[in-house]
C-alpha cells in the first residue's frame, strides 16, 4: 500500500499517574475535605489537617486497599503527617510536596507532551506557515513571480515506528495572480494533480497546494529559496487520511527509479 494512504497509529499522550505496568494510584485520599485548596506555592500540596478522616493506602500500592484512618499528627514544616487507621493497626507518616514542585512537575509533564507529541509539533507549525501566509499581501503585477519549473526529491514520513521514503518529482507553474497549478509523480504513491497559492517574502517565497490522487488528498505548504544559487522546496504535508511528512526539492535534475 501507498506510504501517504497508511494512517499513522497516534501518539499517546504522557500522563504522571500511570507507572509503566499499570495505574498507580494515590497514597491518600480526602473525601472529608472541609478546607478550601491554597494556591501558594510555599504551602503544602493537599495537606490533610489534625484529626481529619482519610482513606489511605495500604499493602501493595497498585492493590487498590484503602483503608479509613484519622490524621493524629501533622507537621506543615516538613509537609508531613501521621495517620491512625480506625481499626487500630500501626501508625503510618505520609508525606506531600509543596505546591511549587507539583505546579513544577505538571508543568515538565505538560511540556513532555507538546514536546514530543508529534501531532501538536506539526499543529504549531501549520499554525505559523497559516499566520505567516496571512499576513503577506498577494502579487500584484509587478511582483516577481517564481520561476516555473520541475522539480525532484524526496518526501518522508514515520509509519508505525518506521521511517518511510519516495522519490517525487513535480511540475510547478507559476501565475502573475498568485494561482499555481500544475502535476506530479510519486513513486509509491502514483501521479496527481495540484492548485494552490504563491506569495513573495523578502527572502524567497511561500507555498501552499492541494495534490488530488485517486482516492485521497494532500495539502501541502512549504518555503522556496534561492540556496547557493540553486532553488529549494522545503516543506511538509498531511494526507486527508492524516499522514504527515516532510519533503524537500530542487530542480537538479536526475533519473529516479519511477
Amino acid at each position: 500500500s501507498s506510504s501517504r494512504r497508511r494512517r499513522r497509529r497516534s501518539s499517546g499522550g504522557y500522563d504522571s499517574r500511570y507507572s509503566d505496568e499499570e495505574e498507580h494510584l494515590p497514597k491518600y485520599k480526602r473525601p472529608n475535605r472541609q478546607d478550601s485548596v491554597s494556591l501558594d506555592p510555599r504551602m503544602c500540596f493537599d495537606l490533610p489537617e489534625d484529626r481529619e478522616i482519610v482513606e489511605v493506602l495500604y499493602e501493595n500500592e497498585f492493590s487498590g486497599a484503602y483503608v479509613q484512618a484519622s490524621v493524629v499528627d501533622v507537621q506543615e514544616s516538613k509537609c508531613k503527617f501521621t495517620v491512625q487507621p480506625l481499626d487500630n493497626s500501626a501508625t503510618r507518616t505520609l508525606s506531600t510536596d509543596r505546591n511549587h514542585n507539583v505546579y513544577e512537575a505538571r508543568a515538565l509533564a505538560f511540556l513532555a507532551v507538546v514536546l514530543f507529541d508529534e501531532d501538536i509539533m506539526s499543529k504549531l507549525k501549520d499554525d505559523r506557515f497559516d499566520l505567516e501566509f496571512y499576513k503577506l499581501s498577494p502579487p500584484t503585477p509587478s511582483t516577481p513571480r517564481p520561476d516555473s519549473g520541475n522539480f525532484d526529491g524526496i518526501s518522508s514520513e514515520w509509519n508505525n515506528e518506521s521511517k518511510v521514503s519516495q522519490e517525487v518529482r513535480v511540475t510547478l507553474r507559476f501565475e502573475d495572480d498568485g494561482i499555481i497549478s500544475g502535476s506530479g509523480i510519486d513513486s509509491i504513491d502514483g501521479s496527481y494533480v495540484l492548485s494552490g497559492n504563491w506569495k513573495d517574502r523578502n527572502d524567497g517565497y511561500l507555498l501552499r497546494w492541494k495534490e488530488t490522487y485517486d482516492d485521497f488528498d494532500v495539502e501541502v505548504k512549504c518555503e522556496m529559496t534561492n540556496v547557493d544559487d540553486k532553488v529549494v522546496i522545503n516543506g511538509t504535508y498531511k494526507s486527508s487520511l492524516g499522514v504527515r511528512g516532510n519533503f524537500k526539492l530542487d530542480r537538479k535534475k536526475k533519473k529516479l527509479r519511477f
